[in-house]
């Protein structure tokens, strides 16, 4: 029966890192805190009438998604950082 292989412990992160993982996570409040992100609730049909209207209300839900997207990137990047995994 082979023997089995521990597993090798993972490094703990740095303070380097964790301050980074920090920086992350404040970037990502702020982007989530952003008043811009709010701004699709004016929009539409309510705002003004035809395609134009739908189209820039697709937009800001589109971009809203995507700073969306970004923020959650940056915190699982600091839950990386803060793991010791970079």
């Amino acid at each position: 029966m082979p023997v089995p292989i521990p597993p090798v412990p993972q490094p703990s992160p740095g303070a380097a890192q964790l301050a980074r993982a920090a920086h992350l996570r404040s970037l990502a409040r702020t982007l989530q805190s952003l008043r811009v992100l709010e701004l699709h609730r004016r929009a539409g049909p309510d705002a003004w009438v035809g395609p134009v209207a739908q189209q820039c209300l697709d937009q800001m839900v589109l971009h809203r998604r995507l700073i969306l997207a970004a923020a959650d990137g940056l915190l699982a990047t600091a839950r990386r950082l803060e793991q010791g995994a970079l």
